[in-house]
């Protein structure tokens, strides 16, 4: 990952000690940006919106297909932590 972006915390959601996980599914195209971020699960709605903004600000290091660089697709887990 070339550049990250951590997503907001909901305020009711922190207050309340409610901790979750979004799985969202992405395409990272040949110009390192993200594509067509989907969400896959959520453990609370009010996740989504927080974890769909900062995934549309990474910048990943693009796949590679005989030495061009190509798109890629990619599914990950985004945690909402209070802890660290």
């Amino acid at each position: 990952m070339l550049k990250s972006a951590a997503p907001g915390y909901p305020k009711e959601l922190r207050a309340e000690g409610v901790t979750g996980v979004v799985n969202i599914s992405f395409t990272v195209d040949a110009h390192e940006l993200v594509k067509e971020p989907t969400v896959e699960n959520a453990t609370n709605e009010a996740f989504i919106s927080p974890a769909l903004k900062a995934v549309a600000q990474w910048k990943f290091k693009p796949g590679k297909i005989d030495g061009q660089p190509a798109e890629m697709k990619l599914s990950l887990p985004i945690y909402f932590s209070l802890e660290g």
